[in-house]
Order: structure tokens, then C-alpha cells, then sequence
């Protein structure tokens, strides 16, 4: 009668989790189709961009340099997480070492787009100090070898921080026999957990696991602060300076560039951080607000090389449009017009002295006007 009641009490649990499974598949189907969607459209957009800055501006320049390594960077992300949602599977222990894998390689170049993101932001800093300066020198030997370093740190420092998830995480075999049908989605980044946390009988597996998820959220939050600093640097520099007509045109387009950087990464990002601290904290998973989660985070995650390219396409047209309207402006205006606008700015005094200025240079332009004619 005990074994009778035990294999009772068994079955019902495996149908529980098994109907408990089947209830999540359409889920992570769905979650497979968007995120196989969204990396279609970065890879299109992030190798459009990348494109576009190695050919219409070379690696000479190191904002240019930057700005092109950032791209690839998403682009290589979407082929990643793209490869992922195609070898998406319900079962295969084979499937699993490759899916542990993937998330560990989505996970590097992930972290290297935060990097990537910082290193750009922070040439676009160097890049506006050196035009308010009016420095027209060359850029120094130090000054290139600091981009280059910060360039292959950016690549380089991220391959250091998963290379123990790798090599604990394969050796110690944490990929495990994953029942959950979601190891090669784009949920599990920030905590490369493939499988539930009761199945890991390893505690090398649970070290690794909590070692990736809190370097995860660490470097999130290092990111985060050294944007927002940077972003206090620039607004202190344009504290009391003298801004020209065409200086105006480089911090406006300077401004909306860190803007809408620091906008793609905390809306592509955010989603990955909330769900890697609720892995951290609280190991269940399958509640409503978890679907939530994982449906923005498939669509945001995978999508930086998108926005990016809508952000850069935007900043380009704009860009165009303040050049064509400071051209159009100076076309429009004679040296005299200059030249009084000029003076207002360095004599305006009070109203009366004002008016009487207005007045001189009026007759000197309708004198101008008359000789010429």
C-alpha cells in the first residue's frame, strides 16, 4: 500500500509539472517569434549604421572608431540571440551544452555594448571639449593609445568575466537535463540559469550562477552611474561659455546623441536587470509578472542595434537641417547685417542707447544701399 500511495503520490507531481510545462509553451514560442523578429531588424539596422560610419568616415577619427565598434557589437548580439531562437527545442540534452553556451556568448556581447556604449559617449565628450576649445592641434600619441586601450578593454573585459561561467559551467556540467524549453531564448540573460534552481544539485553550479547574475547586475549599475556622470561633465562644462553660431550646432547634436544613448540603454536593458534581480532574490519563476518580463525583454534585449539605427538616422537629419539653417541664415545677411549683430551683442546697454544704435546703422545701410545702386 506505501509503494502504492508513493507512486501515486509521484505521478501527480510529474503530471503537475508536466501540464505546468505545457502551459508555458505557447509562451515561449511566442517569445521565440519576437525575438527572432527583433534580431532580424538589428541585425538590418546595426549593419546599415556600421556600414555607413566605416565607409563614410573611416577609423581615422576616434569618435567615428567608437561609434563603428558599438555597432558591430549589436550586430554581433542579434546574430547571436537570432541563432538562439533557431535552435530553440522543448528537450535535447545534446541541444542543452549549445543553448549554456549561447547564453554565455549573448551574455559577453551583451556586456559589451554597455562598455562599447560608455567608450562612445565619452569620445562624443572629448569631441564637443575640443571644439568649444577651438583646438585645431592634432590629436596626441597618448590621447590615441587611451581610445585604443579603452576599445580592447571594452572587447576584452567581458570575455574575462564569463570566462569562469564558461569553463565551471561546461566542466561541472550546470547545462544539466533542462526541462524547461526556454535555455536558448533571450530570457536567461543576466543569469544564465537554464534550467530551475531546485535541479541544480552542484553547488559549483549555484555558485557560478549567482557569480554571473550579481557581475551582471554590477556592471549594469557601473554603466549606469558612469553615463549619468559623463552627462554632468558636459552640462558643467556649458556652464558660462561663450557659444558661436556653428559651436551651437555641435553641442545640439552632442546633447541629443547622449541623450538618446542613454534612453536605448536603460530601455533595452531595463527589462534584463528587473528579471536577473528576481532570480537573485526569489528562484520561482511562472507568474504573471515574470510573462510580462520576458515578452519586453525579448523585444527590447535583442533590439539595440534597431533603436540604434533609428537614433542615428534621426540625429543625422537633424544634423542636416540645423547645418542648412545656419547656412541659410548667413547667405541671407550682408556683412553690414553681421557686423550690427555683432555690435548689439557687445554695446547693448539700455533701450534708449539701443534705439539710437538701431537707428545709426539703419541710415549707414540705406546710405550703403544707395551708393551701390
Amino acid at each position: 500500500m506505501e509503494i502504492s500511495m508513493d507512486l501515486t503520490t509521484i505521478s501527480g507531481l510529474v503530471v503537475a509539472n508536466i501540464s505546468d510545462a505545457d502551459s508555458w509553451n505557447g509562451v515561449y514560442s511566442n517569445i521565440q517569434a519576437l525575438q527572432a523578429i527583433t534580431a532580424i531588424l538589428s541585425i538590418i539596422g546595426s549593419g546599415f549604421v556600421s556600414g555607413y560610419a566605416f565607409f563614410q568616415y573611416g577609423l581615422k577619427l576616434q569618435e567615428a572608431c567608437s561609434f563603428f565598434c558599438l555597432s558591430v557589437s549589436n550586430l554581433l548580439l542579434a546574430i547571436c540571440w537570432l541563432l538562439g531562437a533557431f535552435v530553440f527545442r522543448k528537450s535535447d540534452f545534446s541541444r542543452d551544452i549549445v543553448c549554456y553556451n549561447i547564453q554565455a556568448v549573448g551574455q559577453i556581447l551583451y556586456l559589451s555594448t554597455f562598455f562599447y556604449t560608455v567608450n562612445y559617449m565619452w569620445q562624443l565628450c572629448k569631441s564637443l571639449k575640443r571644439t568649444l576649445d577651438n583646438t585645431l592641434d592634432p590629436i596626441s600619441n597618448t590621447e590615441r593609445c587611451i581610445a585604443i586601450a579603452a576599445s580592447i578593454v571594452s572587447s576584452v573585459l567581458p570575455v574575462c568575466l564569463a570566462v569562469p561561467k564558461l569553463y565551471i559551467g561546461n566542466s561541472n556540467g550546470c547545462y544539466g537535463n533542462s526541462t524547461n524549453p526556454h535555455s536558448c531564448l533571450v530570457v536567461n540573460v543576466g543569469s544564465l540559469i537554464t534550467i530551475d534552481w531546485q535541479a541544480y544539485t552542484n553547488d559549483s553550479c549555484k555558485q557560478i550562477h549567482l557569480y554571473g547574475t550579481s557581475g551582471f547586475l554590477f556592471v549594469f549599475f557601473l554603466t549606469a552611474v558612469s553615463m549619468l556622470v559623463l552627462l554632468g561633465y558636459v552640462l558643467y562644462f556649458l556652464r558660462a561659455r561663450q557659444i558661436t553660431d556653428e559651436q551651437r550646432v555641435v553641442i545640439v547634436m552632442t546633447k541629443w546623441r547622449l541623450l538618446l544613448l542613454m534612453i536605448i540603454f536603460f530601455f533595452c536593458s531595463m527589462s534584463a536587470v528587473m528579471l536577473a534581480f528576481r532570480k537573485l532574490v526569489n528562484h520561482a519563476e511562472k507568474s504573471e509578472i515574470d510573462e510580462i518580463l520576458y515578452y519586453f525583454q525579448a523585444f527590447t534585449a535583442v533590439s539595440q542595434g534597431f533603436f540604434s539605427f533609428l537614433a542615428f538616422w534621426f540625429t543625422l537629419c537633424l544634423e542636416r537641417n540645423l547645418k542648412q539653417k545656419s547656412c541659410h541664415d548667413v547667405e541671407t545677411q550682408t556683412l553690414l547685417m553681421r557686423s550690427q549683430k555683432r555690435q548689439y551683442a557687445s554695446t547693448q546697454t539700455t533701450n534708449v542707447h539701443a534705439a539710437q544704435l538701431q537707428r545709426t546703422f539703419l541710415n549707414r545701410s540705406r546710405a550703403t544701399t544707395d551708393i551701390a545702386v
